[in-house]
C-alpha cells in the first residue's frame, strides 16, 4: 500500500509539473488538456512533450497517429502495472512517421497491440524519418511486412528497451523490418515468439542495415531465419542472445545473397533448424567473433552453416558444444 501510494504521488506531481511547464495532458477519464492522442498530438508544437495518462486509448482519434513533422515527445505516465495502451482493433497501425521527423520525435512507455496494416502493423517509418522509441512494447500487431515495425526507403530509427511479443507479418519481418536503404539502431530489446516466413524476429533487406547490441531473440519462428535475417544488407550483432528460435533454416539466425554480418560476444542457445544452421546460416561474407553456439539441433550444422550463395565466414574464439547434429558444416 505504502508503495502504491508512493508511485501515485510521483505520477501525480509529475503531471503537475509537467502542466506547469506547458506540456499538454491526454487523459482519456477527462483528468488532462484532451480526452484522445490525436487531440493531444495535433495542438503539440516542436519541443513539447504530450504526457499520456494510463488507460486503453482506442478508437478512430487514437490509431493511425502522425507527429505531422513535428518533433514532439509522447509519454506514458504513471506506474508501471497500469500502462498507457493504444489498441488499434485491427483497423489500422497505431502510428506512421512519413514528415521528416528527426530523432527528437520520441515515443516512451507506450504499449501497442492490435495494430494491422500492410506495412508495419505497430508503427510504418516511411523516408528519411529518424524517431526514437525508448521502452515500448510491440503486442499482437500483424502486417504483410514489419509486423511491430516497418522501416523502408532510408528511414532510420532507434529502438531502445523495447519488446516485440507476438506480432506476425505475413512476408518478411515479425519483430522489425528494414528495406531500401533504411536503417535501424536496435539496443537492449526482446523480441519474443514473432513469426514471419523471412526473419521472425528482424528481417534486414535490399541495401538495409542494422546495429544490434543487448538484444534477446527468444522462441521466435520463420521459414528462413527464425531470430534475424540478414539478405543483401549488412548487420553488426554484439552481446545478444539466441535462444529457442526455430526455421527451416538459420534457426538462430540466417543471411543470404550479397551483404555482410559482423557478430562479437553473442550466445546462441537450443535453437533448430530442420535444414541447415540452427545457430547461423550463413550466405553471405561474415566474420564472427568470441560466440557460442551451444545446444542446436540440425542436421547440417547444430552450430553454424556456411554455404550458397556467397557463404564466407570467418570464426575467431569461438565454442560449439553440445549440439545435435554435426557441429559445422561448409557447402
Amino acid at each position: 500500500m505504502k508503495t502504491a501510494t508512493i508511485l501515485l504521488t510521483i505520477s501525480t506531481l509529475l503531471l503537475t509539473a509537467a502542466a506547469a511547464h506547458g506540456a499538454i495532458i491526454v487523459d482519456l477519464n477527462g483528468g488532462g488538456d484532451y480526452l484522445t492522442l490525436s487531440e493531444g498530438i495535433a495542438a503539440a508544437v516542436p519541443g513539447d512533450t504530450v504526457l499520456v495518462a494510463p488507460g486503453i486509448y482506442a478508437g478512430e482519434l487514437n490509431r493511425d497517429l502522425s507527429f505531422g513533422g513535428k518533433d514532439i515527445a509522447l509519454v506514458a505516465i504513471g506506474p508501471v502495472r497500469d500502462p498507457v495502451i493504444i489498441d488499434a482493433e485491427e483497423s489500422g497501425r497505431c502510428f506512421l512517421f512519413d514528415s521528416g521527423e528527426g530523432p527528437d520525435a520520441r515515443i516512451e512507455g507506450i504499449v501497442m497491440v492490435r495494430g494491422d496494416a500492410g506495412d508495419g502493423g505497430g508503427i510504418f517509418c516511411d523516408g528519411y524519418v529518424s524517431p526514437t522509441f525508448i521502452d515500448c512494447d510491440f503486442s499482437g500487431c500483424t502486417a504483410s511486412r514489419g509486423g511491430g515495425l516497418n522501416c523502408a526507403d532510408g528511414a532510420s530509427p532507434t529502438v531502445i528497451g523495447c519488446t516485440f511479443r507476438e506480432n506476425i507479418a505475413g512476408g518478411a519481418g515479425g519483430g522489425i523490418r528494414c528495406t531500401n536503404g533504411a536503417s535501424v539502431d536496435v539496443q537492449d530489446c526482446l523480441f519474443k515468439c514473432n513469426s514471419a516466413i523471412w526473419g521472425g524476429g528482424i528481417m534486414l533487406r535490399a541495401g538495409s542495415s542494422a546495429t544490434i547490441d543487448g538484444t534477446t531473440f527468444e522462441a521466435n519462428e520463420a521459414v528462413f531465419s527464425g531470430g534475424l535475417r540478414v539478405e543483401n544488407a549488412t548487420a553488426t550483432v554484439t552481446n545478444s542472445t539466441f535462444l529457442n528460435n526455430t526455421a527451416e533454416s538459420g534457426g538462430g539466425m540466417g543471411s543470404g545473397d550479397s551483404g555482410m554480418v559482423t557478430m562479437e560476444y553473442c550466445t546462441f542457445r537450443n535453437n533448430a533448424a530442420t535444414d541447415r544452421g540452427a545457430g547461423y546460416a550463413c550466405g553471405t561474407p561474415a566474420d564472427v567473433r568470441h560466440c557460442t553456439f551451444v545446444g542446436g539441433s540440425s542436421p547440417t550444422g547444430s552450430g553454424v552453416f556456411s554455404g550458397p550463395p556467397q557463404g564466407n565466414m570467418t570464426m575467431s574464439n569461438c565454442i560449439v558444444a553440445f549440439g545435435s547434429g554435426p557441429a559445422m558444416t561448409c557447402d
